[in-house]
């Protein structure tokens, strides 16, 4: 797979495309409210701690392709940071968005 196929899938898959499922997470987390995303059922994680755990890796592997270091740990993938707003949870989306397009500008690059 070339540079620029990984760039698209990863585009696909999170921000625009309907490959998985005919849907992809930014339309998914689009009408989740606050009080869903930090709804807890049974021992599954959060719709909020799923987002998070999603970006941490995108966010990891960035900025490695940026120069740095690998400093993620899978141990600490799922210490979402306590979230206290719809602001909260909006900013949270957010990251995971514009950390997943830039993600897939460095793919490219």
């Amino acid at each position: 797979m070339s540079a620029n196929q990984l760039a698209y899938r990863l585009r696909e898959v999170i921000l625009t495309g309907k490959w998985i499922a005919n849907t992809n997470f930014q339309d998914q987390l689009s009408d989740v409210n606050f009080q869903q995303a930090l709804q807890k059922i049974d021992s599954f994680n959060t719709i909020a701690a799923l987002t998070f755990h999603i970006n941490y890796y995108v966010g990891g592997v960035l900025n490695v392709l940026q120069g740095g270091e690998l400093e993620i740990r899978d141990k600490f993938s799922f210490d979402c940071p306590e979230l206290s707003s719809e602001k909260d949870w909006q900013d949270l989306i957010l990251k995971l968005l514009t950390n997943s397009e830039k993600l897939a500008n460095e793919i490219e690059k």
